[in-house]
Parts: structure tokens; sequence; C-alpha cells
């Protein structure tokens, strides 16, 4: 699902209400539709993802995806072939 409305996000992210969508999302991907719908609205749910952006923020990390190399805060790189780069420079730094 994680994937799916990543590369729909153009279509849903002005949507007033996008629960509908998610749902039709949801159904063509064969999820369990009812219980989708149930997590969508779940208190407990909510709380776990409240719960998450809360520590994200009091981390005060840039937003997601946040990457850190030797606990440092990085941009980025864009690519696998980039992020070995920068990997293998701090190791040889060492």
């Amino acid at each position: 699902m994680h994937d799916v409305l990543f590369n729909t996000q153009s279509q849903w992210s002005s949507l007033i209400d996008p629960t509908d969508f998610f749902v039709t999302l949801a159904d063509s991907i064969g999820l369990n539709v009812e219980q989708f719908k149930t997590d969508l609205t779940s208190n407990d749910v909510a709380d776990v993802v409240n719960t998450s952006y809360n520590r994200a923020t009091s981390m005060k990390l840039p937003g997601t995806p946040s990457f850190f190399l030797d606990s440092e805060s990085i941009q980025n790189p864009g690519s696998y072939a980039a992020f070995k780069v920068l990997i293998q420079s701090k190791i040889d730094e060492q």
C-alpha cells in the first residue's frame, strides 16, 4: 500500500477527502477492504502515527525520508552508488 500511495500521490493529494480513493487502491492490490477501513479510522492506529510524528518532530527530523551517516544528518544522495561512495568515504576516514 505504501508504494501505491506514493506512486499515486499526485492523484489524491489535492482531494478534500481521499478516503474513497484509498479504499479503491486497497482493493486494487488485494487488501482486506473492511480491515483497511477499520484501520483507517482506528484511534489505536492514529495514536501510533501521532507518536511517531511527535518523536520525529522532537528529533528535529527534516522530513521523510531522513538519512544519517555516523550520527550526522545527510541529504538524500539519490542513488545506491552515491550512498556507497558516502559510506566508503566514512570508512576510509577511520
